[in-house]
Formats: structure tokens, C-alpha cells, sequence
């Protein structure tokens, strides 16, 4: 929840009569929600790398940003974007609402007049939700401005893309909502099968709701006869749609690592992004909010993108060995570092350059992101490339660190290399399983695991060992902060890699 809500106030949204109201045509649209200047880069390519697949299930985007000038990254470099959500998805959610904004729009337009824009809300309800509104809480018979920031000063169209999250995935807020629902249902008098059937599911699934319900939108699409329309007599609804937004968290910013260099782009910077797909239980296929939104922009659209330093750094010199580990999405930063070396391995800079090893793992072989680039640097012998596919009928069942096991007397040589550097991205699993596997590796020629992990964790310090680990933030809660600068990053990173050398076993790691 945003702020704590005493269970006893009672929220309204008081809407502001401004410029819309003295339109003589009738906005049957929705306008594009606009950032602030200065804000915003501009999409410059958009295309998909998995031409082979049905992108409706499985698809990763190469998108590229014109940098504006006199911005600069450095190669390792994140990127925050803010998303929006999906307007359907708030259309959806917003007819949940409907008897309440036609209630709040009365004496302004007709509602017979149909939109022609396929939108599913009736054009007196498009109008009403563009206006500006506030929330004014009463407590204690006092009636005050609820003065949260996201919610004020605003349209409830801007504030529904730009500035909630309508997800359930965060539990205690899920728990809180459904806690409140529940509180609401319990005064009423009279019961249907509905209000039967929300108690059942309050009872067994509230702490995991969004196994059943993704977003806030699909549980109100199943309960709203008994919690948005007037129910059992009454002549409101129990819950409002006030109600309901003074609970909901704000939409966070997404993180991405950037997978160009400044050494070869130098008016632009490339993401890879992996469009997050499955389906719930009633069937219906959700998106990722971001990565959704992100794939769906197209040359010349301006988002809200700013780039975050990190402490993901190739070496500082030419001669160091590298070893790159990384999954499917996780090829982003390691991108950014190869196409930083290839610069100057083409101009004849490559003399006295260290070995450059990329274990790669993917699902099958069609799903080798950026194949054809990877495979003409293997061909100048500027990287060695090791592939792991786990689902290619054509090739042994390996993930990639069972190819680190199989290389594991170069490795070792390598690992023991006083300038070597090792660099893993992916999830906090494969973070896990590589770093487990590099130990297992130096214990393979005599060392023990006690000096192993103190090998590692010597490795860590000096930054010879670098993580950029997804998910970490999740485990540790730090998406709960308002950004995500250097410090932020570089905790979750911390907190990751204590666990697992203090812990001396991934088992230990949860």
C-alpha cells in the first residue's frame, strides 16, 4: 500500500471541471499519455531476433534509442524505462467501474452516441476519466485531500497507464486489497453465489492471488457484480473505484542492460528484450507490462528512458582474459563488451589481447541471439564460443553449466589466471549454478572448497568476478524504492553474493 489507510476511512475522487468541459466535440479517443520534456528517447529500430518462432509465445526484440546529445554511457551501463500500461488492460479495468463513471458524468453527454474506435466504454465515460481529479479521505468526520503525489493533479487515464501497477504479484498489497473486499462483504446482510464464491477463494488463496488473478483487472472482471455495482439493495457499490486506487502501488521503472557501446554507436544504444509471455489459469495469455510496451513501440516514438550507471565494467586492459556466462537475455551486457573489443580487434588494435571465451545457453539453436555477429567474431578469433542448448533434439541436454564443466581444465587455468575476469548474467539461479560450478572447477585440480570459496570471494573483491544478476532486486526487495540508482544495484549484487559464500552450498541459497 502507498501510505497506511485506517481501516475506517471512507475515499472519493472529486473531479475537476476544466478545458474538457467547454469542448464542443465530444472526445470519443483517449489522448497518448505525454512525459515530461527532457524525459524521453526516441525509438530509432524495433525488430525481432526470433524469426524462426511464433512471437506469440516467444519473442526477444533488439530495440535502439537515439542517445540525445551530450548523454553519455559507459559500456555495461543500465537503462530504467517507464512503461505504460496496456490501454486495453485499462479499458478492462475501468469498465469494472462503469456505473460509477456514468453516475459522475451525468448531465454531460449522451450515452447512446457508440465510439467508433472500438474503445469498450461508452464516450461520456472516455470523457469523464480525461478530466483532472483528487482523492479526499474522511476520518473522524474530518473530509481532507489525501495528498498522495501519483494520484493528485492528474487525469485517472494518465494516473491508470503511467502511474499504478495493476499486477497482484506484490503480496502484502494483494492481502491488503482482498482484505478489504472482504471486510465490505462482511456487513452485508444477504449473500449470492459470487460473494460465496470470493469468500472461498479469500480464505484458501489470498497469499498467492496472482496465481488465479495476474492483475488486479481479471479479479475484478469475476467479482465486480458484487463489488462495483450496487449490490443486495444498496444504492452504491460496495467498494469505489477511490477505494481501490489509494491501495494500489506505483507502477515501477523496468531495468535493462544495455548490450551496445559507446566505442561503436556513439549517437545511439541498443536494449535486448525479452517479451515476458504465459497464461493464467483461466486461460487468457498475459504480457510483461514493460517488455509489452517496449515491443510495441515503433520508429519514432519517444518513451521515458534514462540511463543508470553500474558497476558491470569490461577490464580496464586489452591483455586481460575474459570469461562471459550468460542465458538468453543475459547475452545483453556481454554484447555491449564484445562490441567495445571488436572496435579496436578490426582496426588492427589486436595485438597482445587477451582469450575471450562466451558460454552461451539457449534453448535451441534457432534461439542464439545475435548469432550471426557471434559467429563471425568466433571466425576472426576474437572470442571462443561455447554454446549449451537444453531443448535441441539435435544436440546433448546441457545448460550452461554443464559446458563450463566440460571446458573445466581451460577454465581452471584461466580462474587461477591472475588477471582473468569472469562476468555472469542472468537470473539469481544461474548466478548460483555458475558460481557453484566455478568453485567445483578449482576444487577439480586440489584446492579445497573452503580455499575455493575464498578464492571466489578474493575474485569478487578485486572485481574480477562481476554479476549482472535480474531478479536479485525482487528477492531483496529493492523494487519497492523509487529508483534504482548505482546503490541500489550494487546492494542487491551484495546481498546476493553474501548469501551464497557465507551459505558455502547453493543448497543454502533460497
Amino acid at each position: 500500500a502507498n501510505k497506511e489507510i485506517n481501516a475506517e476511512s471512507t475515499f472519493e475522487i472529486k473531479w475537476r471541471e476544466d478545458e474538457i468541459e467547454k469542448q464542443e466535440e465530444i472526445p470519443t479517443v483517449f489522448k497518448p499519455v505525454a512525459f515530461p520534456a527532457g524525459s524521453t528517447m526516441m525509438c530509432l529500430k524495433n525488430y525481432e531476433l526470433f524469426t524462426h518462432n511464433d512471437v506469440k509465445f516467444r519473442s526477444t526484440r533488439h530495440i535502439e534509442f537515439a542517445l540525445p546529445e551530450g548523454d553519455r554511457y559507459e559500456t555495461g551501463d543500465h537503462v530504467s524505462v517507464s512503461p505504460l500500461n496496456d490501454p486495453l488492460m485499462v479499458q478492462r479495468f475501468l469498465k469494472c467501474f462503469k456505473f460509477e463513471l456514468e453516475k459522475a458524468s451525468e448531465g454531460g453527454v449522451s450515452h447512446k452516441t457508440q465510439s467508433q474506435n472500438d474503445n469498450l466504454l461508452p464516450p461520456s465515460v472516455i470523457r469523464q476519466v480525461q478530466k483532472v481529479f483528487h482523492i479526499e479521505v474522511t476520518e473522524n468526520g474530518e473530509t481532507v485531500p489525501s495528498e498522495i503525489p501519483h494520484l493528485t493533479d492528474l487525469t485517472l487515464w494518465e494516473v491508470l497507464q503511467a502511474n499504478v501497477d495493476l499486477s497482484l504479484n506484490q503480496e502484502s498489497y494483494a492481502i491488503d486489497l482482498l482484505g478489504m473486499m472482504m471486510k465490505r462483504l462482511e456487513k452485508l446482510p444477504s449473500t449470492s453465489q459470487q460473494s460465496e464464491s470470493f469468500k472461498a477463494f479469500y480464505t484458501n488463496n489470498r497469499k498467492n492471488a496472482a496465481e488465479t488473478y495476474p492483475t488486479i483487472v481479471q479479479l475484478l472482471e469475476e467479482y465486480g457484480s458484487v463489488f462495483c455495482e450496487p449490490f443486495s439493495g444498496s444504492a452504491m457499490p460496495l467498494v469505489s473505484l477511490a477505494d481501490i486506487l489509494v491501495l494500489m502501488p506505483r507502477l515501477s521503472p523496468r531495468y535493462y542492460s544495455i548490450s551496445s557501446s559507446m566505442k561503436s554507436s556513439h549517437s545511439s544504444f541498443s536494449l535486448t528484450v525479452g517479451v515476458i509471455n504465459f497464461q493464467a489459469k483461466n486461460g487468457e495469455k498475459i504480457q510483461g507490462v514493460c517488455s509489452k510496451y517496449l515491443a510495441n513501440l515503433k520508429p519514432g516514438d519517444k518513451a521515458k528512458v534514462a540511463i543508470k550507471s553500474s558497476a558491470f565494467r569490461p577490464p580496464t586492459g586489452k591483455a586481460a582474459p575474459i570469461v562471459m556466462v550468460c542465458t538468453g537475455t543475459g547475452i545483453a551486457p556481454m554484447m555491449g563488451f564484445l562490441r567495445e573489443r571488436s572496435k579496436g580487434w578490426y582496426n588492427g588494435s589486436n595485438k597482445n589481447v587477451g582469450e575471450c571465451h562466451l558460454f552461451f545457453g539457449c534453448r535451441v539453436r534457432d534461439e542464439v541471439l545475435y548469432r550471426e555477429e557471434l559467429f563471425l567474431l568466433q571466425s576472426s578469433n576474437m572470442i571462443q564460443l561455447h554454446l549449451a542448448f537444453s531443448r535441441d533434439e539435435d544436440f546433448p541436454k546441457q545448460y550452461v553449466s554443464d559446458k563450463m564443466k566440460l571446458k573445466s581444465k581451460m577454465l581452471n587455468q584461466l580462474l587461477q589466471g591472475e588477471n582473468t575476469h569472469v562476468y555472469i548474467c542472468g537470473d539469481a539461479q544461474i548466478a548460483n549454478n555458475c558460481t557453484e560450478t566455478c568453485i567445483e572447477i578449482l576444487t577439480s585440480s586440489g584446492m579445497s572448497r573452503i580455499a575455493a570459496i575464498q578464492y571466489v570471494n578474493q575474485m569478487l573483491i578485486s572485481d574480477r568476478l562481476q554479476y549482472d544478476v535480474y531478479g536479485t532486486a525482487d528477492l531483496y526487495d529493492v523494487l519497492k524504492e523509487k529508483d534504482h540508482d548505482i546503490g541500489m544495484t550494487n546492494k542487491a549484487r551484495r546481498i546476493w553474493t553474501d548469501r551464497f559464500l557465507n551459505s558455502g552450498s547453493i543448497s543454502n541459497f533460497n
